[in-house]
Formats: C-alpha cells, sequence, structure tokens
C-alpha cells in the first residue's frame, strides 16, 4: 500500500522528539527539483544507477565517453557526428523524462513528495542505505544489518529507539514459522502489542501542517513521549513494560488523541474527507529482534546478505524484545489500493527515538 509510507513517516516525525530515517527515501522529498537540475552526465548516470543489477545493463554514461571520443576527428566536428551525437541525447532525454515521470508520481502516490522540510528539522536525522547495496563495503553508506542491530551514531545510542514498522506486520500472510506472533492488546513473554490511536491519511499534511498540529497538541505529546520514553528502557522488564503501557500509556495516548481531533486541520480535515479519518490503528508494543529481522525478510527490505549477517548473531541477542510501533491498516482501506510489493520499500526502515 504505497500511500503508508508517507503516513508512517508523518506519524514518526509527528509523535516523536528524535526521528531518525534509515534507506533512501528521503531522495523522494525533493525529487521533482534535484533531478530537474541534473546535467547530460547526471542524467547518464542516474540511469545507470537505475540498472544496476539487472542482466544486461545498458550502461549509458560508458557508452557516451566512449562514443564521445569519435565526436572529434584531426580536422574537428563533422557534420554526421554531430547528428549522431545529437540524436544519442534526444534517445537519453526522452527515456529520462519517461522514469522521470513514473518517479515523481510514485513519489505523490507514496506521499512523499511535501516532506523535503523535514530533512531541515533539528529531529530528523538519516542512516542513508542504497536500496540497491544493502550491505555496502563504502564507509560512507550504512549497511542494513548495522541499524537493525542499533549499531549507530555514539550520540544516538544514549537514547533508546522504537522500530517503526508497517501494516505487512499483521497480515496473516507474515508467517513466522515456529516463532510465536506477539499477542495483540495482552501479554506475553514472547512479545506484546497494544493498540494506542486510530490512523487518519495524513498524506494531505505537509511538515509546516505537522509542526501546527505538534504545537498546538504541545502538552498532551510532551506527555505520552514521557511515558514511552520510560516504556522503552524497559526491554529487560517486559512485565513491568506492559504494566506501564496499560496504566500509563494507553491514558496518555487517549488524551493525545482526543488533543489531535480538537486541532483546527485535523478537526478541518475529518470535516471534509471523512472517509479517511479511520484508515487503521496504531500499535504500541515489543517484540523479539528476531522477529523484526523476519519482518524485513517478508518485506524484502532485506538481502540474503543482510539476513545471513543477522542469522549469524548469538540466540540470547536474536531473542532480546526491542520496542516497536506498527502503522496497521483496515482491510477496506487496503482492498482499495492492494500493493504489498510496494509496501516493503522504506516506511519499514525507520526507526523512532523519543528522548
Amino acid at each position: 500500500m504505497p500511500q503508508m509510507k508517507g503516513i508512517a513517516i508523518r506519524i514518526a516525525y509527528l509523535l516523536s522528539t528524535q526521528f531518525r530515517m534509515s534507506g533512501d527515501d528521503s531522495f523522494h522529498f525533493a525529487m521533482a527539483e534535484e533531478i530537474h537540475n541534473f546535467s547530460f552526465e547526471e542524467k547518464l548516470k542516474f540511469l545507470d544507477e537505475r540498472e544496476k543489477g539487472m542482466p544486461e545493463p545498458t550502461n549509458f554514461y560508458q557508452q557516451y565517453k566512449q562514443a564521445q571520443k569519435t565526436f572529434k576527428t584531426p580536422a574537428g566536428y563533422r557534420k554526421e557526428v554531430i547528428v549522431a551525437k545529437k540524436r544519442m541525447e534526444i534517445t537519453v532525454e526522452k527515456i529520462f523524462k519517461r522514469i522521470f515521470s513514473n518517479m515523481v508520481k510514485g513519489s505523490e502516490d507514496l506521499g512523499l513528495g511535501n516532506l523535503k522540510d523535514i530533512r531541515n528539522s533539528l529531529s530528523y536525522g538519516e542512516y542513508y542505505i542504497s536500496r540497491l547495496t544493502i550491505e555496502s563495503d563504502n564507509e560512507n553508506v550504512c549497511r542494513l544489518s548495522e541499524v537493525l542491530q542499533l549499531n549507530l551514531d555514539e550520540e544516538d545510542n544514549k537514547s533508546p529507539f522504537i522500530f517503526v514498522l508497517n501494516y505487512p506486520f499483521l497480515l496473516p500472510e507474515f508467517d513466522l514459522g515456529d516463532s510465536i506472533m506477539p499477542k495483540l492488546n495482552g501479554f506475553s513473554e514472547n512479545g506484546f502489542l497494544q493498540e494506542l490511536l486510530t490512523l487518519a491519511n495524513y498524506n494531505s499534511f505537509s511538515v509546516a501542517d505537522l509542526n501546527t498540529i505538534r504545537f498546538e497538541i504541545n502538552s498532551s505529546l510532551k506527555n505520552f513521549q514521557q511515558a514511552v520514553n520510560v516504556f522503552a528502557a524497559l526491554t529487560e522488564k517486559p512485565a513491568e513494560a506492559f504494566d506501564h503501557l496499560q496504566n500509563n500509556i494507553v491514558p496518555a495516548a487517549a488524551a493525545l488523541s482526543e488533543s489531535l481531533n480538537g486541532t483546527s486541520l485535523i478537526a478541518n480535515y475529518k470535516k471534509f474527507m471523512p472517509a479517511t479519518t479511520n484508515i487503521g490503528n496504531l500499535y504500541l508494543g515489543m517484540v523479539p529482534r528476531h522477529v523484526v529481522f523476519k519482518y524485513f525478510e517478508f518485506t524484502k527490505a532485506a538481502n540474503e546478505k543482510t539476513i545471513e549477517i543477522l542469522d549469524r548473531l548469538p540466540y540470547e541477542e536474536r531473542h532480546l524484545l526491542v520496542p516497536v510501533l506498527i502503522t496497521s491498516m483496515n482491510k477496506n482501506f487496503l482492498e482499495k489500493e492492494p500493493d504489498i510489493a510496494n509496501a516493503e520499500l522504506m516506511p519499514l526502515k525507520k526507526s523512532l527515538s523519543i528522548d
């Protein structure tokens, strides 16, 4: 469900004091603006990057550089060579325009096109992971296996993290094999999830809108964040964490929901878009690490190399509980636009830090 990517990002940004994205989805935030300014050679390199890993890549840039050698002769430019060069450029521009149009539409479908200002927020940070090289050897690019183990920057490691996962987690197709699915709205030492809030389709809200909402709900939001902060630090005491969730976070979430519905932006949105004001639910809980790993494998956000690395972790580390925030979706909303293939791309590669 492509729309859930934008919704999940907005929910994480709205509720957190420190928000970290991993992956390469931030490119979508200002994609139209950035691609529009590409030079011809940058467009060639971009097309080549899109074809990496394909059985027979075109290698646009290499072909162009090779062709350039024939563009000049000792006598200078020849007319037929200039014509050939121009034809190639026109062909590349046509290909690029088609790909670019599809990407912009995809960005809009994902609800990411109006999020570029999120990168200017003091609460925002990013662990860049190319979806083409998930376990890159480049020291300037993060590895998914490291992020999933929460081997993060020194400052980020000082604060408890909550993984933000998307709706496939609660789909019947998500098969844990011999593992036990976390219990919904009840306690289990194998993991638990508690329903907190009803979700609306927030994709029409810009970053400025979200900041306005945050300002209006400041008091109830702070109470909620403080309660969640305590919860996220209780990973070694699951029973105590569940009691805190029931006795402190659930009431704080109810107050937060009331505050959200009372904001001018959301009140107007519900008035004019009632059909999209109850599309799913937000769950908070704890699950074993290996369940999170399995989820990334199921959604194809992790490749074989990532899974091999994570499978080598000691049993104790793989079964440690980690806090998760999960955006689920109502069946009728899911059926309007079924697209599980796109759901794994990157809303799944985010974590929410509340400090």
